[in-house]
């Protein structure tokens, strides 16, 4: 069977421990922590590089990251019990409340449906 190997340990920019992480299809990542920082990484020759750094609009704990399918869109989903769609081709971004204890994760269903728990 297939085994795992490890690409890349990621350089420190987090401020808090890392609560998810998502691959988009163009081999994109994002990551989020404890203390509510989003950061998305690109590569740079092999390696990963923080691209964007200022996206913290939840207050709380970032719970949930996922890509839609053609990687234009990123849902959080945290435990101030938002979920935040994220345009990262326009950079706009539209915050729904939702959950009343906190929204854990969050999956496209196509380009712009999503569902969460």
């Amino acid at each position: 069977g297939a085994a795992l190997r490890e690409v890349q340990t990621l350089p420190p920019m987090h401020q808090g421990p890392v609560h998810s992480v998502a691959f988009a299809p163009d081999g994109r990542l994002a990551t989020g922590d404890s203390v509510r920082q989003i950061l998305l990484w690109g590569r740079d020759g092999g390696d990963f590089k923080a691209v964007e750094t200022s996206m913290v609009f939840h207050s709380g704990v970032v719970k949930g990251l996922a890509f839609s399918p053609s990687g234009r869109f990123l849902v959080s989903t945290g435990l101030d019990c938002t979920l935040i769609l994220w345009d990262l081709e326009r950079g706009g971004r539209t915050t729904v409340r939702g959950h009343d204890v906190g929204a854990n994760a969050a999956t496209f269903l196509g380009e712009l449906r999503v569902a969460s728990v």
